[in-house]
């Protein structure tokens, strides 16, 4: 049986990360397409600064570096998004690797912190 103790220790491992995901849902989503670049980057702008809050927020350390690994993805991604001018930049090298790099990240933090549900 497990210790009721270390059972809400882990299930407190991960609240900042949850408060994120609350706050990433919350954010609005642009549905116009002429400005869907500027939109997408000011996004995930805002994505990267609320997972460098859960990242201070957490007491985990692996939680920590994951969160904080995560707001750079999203930056990563914002950077691009900033510089693209249309949906054919996706599909560049350049494109492909800002996805990987922005992703990759994101993907670990679910590994330590997956989502509920």
């Amino acid at each position: 049986m497990m210790n009721p103790v270390l059972a809400s220790a882990e299930g407190s491992r991960c609240d900042a990360v949850e408060r994120a995901r609350v706050q990433m849902r919350q954010l609005p989503r642009e549905q116009n397409p002429s400005s869907e670049f500027a939109a997408g980057a000011a996004r995930n702008r805002a994505l990267a600064t609320i997972f460098r809050t859960a990242a201070a927020e957490s007491v985990d350390p692996i939680v920590r570096d994951r969160a904080a690994a995560a707001a750079a993805g999203f930056d990563q991604w914002a950077d691009f998004l900033g510089t693209a001018t249309g949906t054919e930049d996706l599909a560049t090298p350049r494109g492909q690797e800002a996805l990987t790099g922005s992703l990759t990240p994101i993907v670990a933090l679910e590994g330590v912190c997956p989502i509920p549900g």
